[in-house]
């Protein structure tokens, strides 16, 4: 999966990084994304702040991007609607300051969702994981 995948990418490319911390970082976001707030994710069931907080914004952002984007399985739902489900999962899948963060700053998911809807254009997230995906196959 692509968490097992982004996270083998980033082991493999430490030699090559130029920053430390932000690949570190990288890592836990990619590695532990999947984590919930009340210990009901995978792949180690951690909870709370044993979640590295890059991972529980990632968590975030992924859901969101998930949410807003057509799928093969789904129609994309509106910012309200997704704004809701994530609401709705507060303190359970989400990290409640996150969910905070979140809503400070709503207008910039709305942008930037609307920037990369419908386009062949890969969005924030997508590049990294393309490019994790890209170290690996190259170690």
């Amino acid at each position: 999966n692509h968490r097992t995948c982004g996270q083998g990418a980033c082991e493999a490319s430490r030699v090559e990084a130029v920053s430390e911390v932000s690949l570190a970082m990288g890592c836990d976001s990619a590695y532990f994304h999947h984590e919930k707030w009340d210990g009901d994710g995978y792949p180690f069931g951690m909870s709370g702040e044993e979640i590295p907080l890059v991972a529980r914004i990632a968590a975030l952002g992924d859901a969101y991007d998930a949410l807003t984007s057509k799928r093969p399985y789904k129609e994309a739902f509106s910012h309200e609607k997704s704004k809701a489900i994530i609401l709705e999962a507060g303190g359970t899948h989400f990290d409640p300051d996150v969910i905070t963060a979140f809503l400070n700053r709503e207008e910039k998911f709305v942008k930037i969702q609307l920037e990369y809807k419908d386009s062949d254009t890969p969005t924030h997230i997508q590049s990294v994981m393309n490019r994790l995906e890209t170290l690996k196959q190259q170690s």
